[in-house]
């Protein structure tokens, strides 16, 4: 059997999957600075993102596939993942380290 896709569906699909990770750097960079300025005020970054609410932050930004945010503290370095489209720990997970400016539509051509 045969299935026959209409024409630019999978353009469609392609750019929207770039727009969620554009939408994840972009929710990082966001996250990062209100962690840096918690880190001025407090002399130390946040155990958990949830500290960040409601002084700097309305309310915790969840990602284009409707799951929160993952905030790790290691080592004094924090990172912020997304688990990605199927919402589980794996290979297309989006990872920012505070001390990296890799492009993550670089890691997900």
């Amino acid at each position: 059997m045969a299935v026959i896709l209409p024409p630019g569906l999978f353009h469609h699909s392609h750019n929207r999957h770039n727009a969620f990770i554009v939408k994840v750097e972009s929710d990082f960079r966001v996250i990062e600075s209100y962690i840096d300025l918690y880190k001025i005020d407090e002399g130390l970054y946040p155990e958990r993102l949830e500290v960040l609410v409601p002084k700097y932050l309305s309310e915790l930004a969840v990602d284009p596939w409707g799951n929160r945010y993952i905030y790790l503290l290691e080592n004094n370095k924090p990172y912020i993942s997304s688990f990605g489209a199927d919402g589980v720990l794996g290979d297309n997970d989006l990872t920012f380290n505070f001390d990296s400016d890799i492009s993550l539509r670089e890691h997900f051509k």
